[in-house]
């Protein structure tokens, strides 16, 4: 087998980029709650798709184990090494935003593009993405996630070419055929990209995505509600999940709100000038002002409900904002539920990228749970997002 190895690093290209040294190669053996039993045998960091076509034709060809890896977001150990001698083609140097389309409202990257440099690159057009990006989006990276699969929100997704293991590139969606199709909608003909999203890589190696956007809406508001126990919140959540569609819903809790809305000033003071930027920016500043201030802290309440439901409304006018309000309100009234302040919702809305909840108070591990709540009387969803120790 060494013979083998030794051929394949051989056979690579000259400009790509491997790394074989020892913090690297530890680094790839592991993910954030397993160990591999092998270490890799080489950091592979392509910079272009012709860099994985060859990566995966010298694989091919020498019997090389090659695993796809971009940055964060895999609880699942897919990325870890199963067999010695394996590969890792790690896609964060494939980290180029190709195109946006204001017009289709779409967007082209490559894979190893974070979800916040997505964000980025659309500051000031008035749109962002369809879909609701991971909590990681600081460093996880498009590929990844899409490889991983994303809670909801993959409708959006219209396209992505990949490279399959024989080395070939295939463009997969209406979104990868020029600007003449990518508006169209994902379910325009034979739709066979749920093939390759959460599959774990192992169709091949995602080298780019085109993503549906849409407009930032203009009005938003925020709800927290204490429940009895993580059961309630779940309940409750699927109770409110006929609201708008833009009504995202997660849940932590109570003495882990402070904890997560704990950013730094340098933080809150980026934030308060983009949203000074914003339309009715000085009253969006004010009330992210009083949010962040306020913080329900009764012993005794947080004792009998310890759980906090947190919802964060979007709308096209004020007026439909307040009529949602008001009926999450009574919905909540209903379920036993507290309506209290907190700033977690607001810190969520407006910096919405965060690892904070890695670890509880006393250094627990802390585990993303992810969960779809629906009202199909009324055909609409929310994303239901809570932290709780396995």
């Amino acid at each position: 087998m060494a013979q083998q190895t030794e051929l394949f690093l051989s056979q690579l290209p000259d400009d790509l980029q491997v790394d074989t040294s020892e913090p690297a190669l530890e680094r790839a053996s592991s993910d954030v709650f397993a160990t591999a039993p092998f270490p890799p045998l080489a950091i592979l960091l392509p910079t272009d798709i012709q860099h994985v076509c060859a990566i995966w034709e010298a694989a091919n060809e020498h019997g090389i184990p090659v695993i796809s890896r971009g940055a964060g977001l895999s609880y699942t150990g897919s990325v870890l090494p199963a067999a010695s001698d394996t590969a890792i083609l790690d896609t964060r140097h494939l980290n180029k935003i190709d195109h946006i389309d204001r017009g289709d409202r779409y967007i082209r990257v490559q894979s190893g593009v974070s979800w916040q440099q997505i964000d980025q690159a659309l500051e000031g057009t008035s749109l962002r993405l369809k879909l609701v990006p991971p909590i990681s989006g600081s460093l996880s990276t498009v590929g990844g996630a899409l490889a991983q699969g994303l809670p909801m929100g993959l409708e959006s997704i219209i396209g992505i070419e990949l490279v399959t293991p024989t080395g070939q590139s295939l463009q997969v969606g209406a979104g990868q055929f020029g600007s003449s199709s990518a508006g169209v909608n994902r379910t325009m003909g034979a739709d066979l990209l749920g093939m390759f999203l959460g599959s774990g890589g192992i169709f091949g190696t995602i080298v780019s995505a085109t993503f549906r956007l849409e407009p930032v809406p203009p009005c938003s508001a925020y709800r927290t509600y204490r429940t009895t126990h993580l059961q309630a919140a779940a309940h409750l959540a699927g109770e409110l999940g006929g609201g708008l569609e833009q009504l995202r819903i997660f849940a932590t809790p109570v003495h882990h709100e402070r904890t997560m809305a704990d950013i730094g000033w340098r933080e809150k003071l980026a934030l308060g000038w983009r949203l000074l930027l914003r339309p009715k920016g000085l009253l969006s500043l004010f009330s992210a002002l009083k949010e962040w201030l306020s913080t329900h802290n009764d012993a005794d309440e947080q004792a009998q409900l310890p759980v906090a439901l947190h919802v964060i409304i979007e709308g096209r006018t004020e007026q439909e904002v307040s009529t949602v309000c008001a009926a999450l309100d009574y919905a909540a009234h209903d379920n036993d539920a507290l309506r209290v302040a907190s700033p977690a919702p607001s810190v969520m809305h407006q910096s919405p990228y965060s690892l904070r909840g890695m670890l509880g108070p006393k250094g627990e591990r802390w585990v993303p749970v992810h969960g779809i709540a629906l009202r199909a009387t009324l055909g609409a969803s929310a994303t239901w997002l809570a932290n709780f120790e396995p």
